[in-house]
């Protein structure tokens, strides 16, 4: 479920949030301190996960980014895919603004450097 960007590192368990229905891991939220914030690298929902399942695992990352003291998270979007915005719409009504629209880039380092 997080296909995609395997490559880039080991995943820290402190930064990944699940939600598990009937026992099966059916939606997953990456993400990383920065400078104050937290990075959501990744949400992910199988097509199979109740439509009740992500709200509890955004709240669940919420609670954890403020007890850890962060004052907010940054995270983008592909607005062709339906299911992304209906992700910004959430977010927007959640108080998220759009800051800038962007292409992401990721590379490994490389070897020599």
């Amino acid at each position: 479920m997080v296909h995609g960007i395997e490559w880039l590192g080991q995943l820290n368990e402190q930064w990944v949030w699940v939600a598990i229905d009937q026992g099966q891991i059916v939606g997953v939220l990456l993400a990383a301190p920065v400078h104050g914030i937290a990075l959501i690298m990744k949400l992910n929902m199988s097509p199979q996960a109740p439509k009740s399942a992500l709200i509890p695992l955004l709240r669940r990352f919420l609670a954890d980014a403020k007890r850890r003291h962060l004052k907010g998270y940054i995270t983008w979007f592909d607005e062709k895919q339906y299911a992304e915005r209906k992700l910004l719409r959430i977010a927007e009504r959640a108080g998220a603004t759009q800051q800038w629209s962007a292409t992401i880039v990721a590379g490994r380092i490389p070897e020599g450097w």
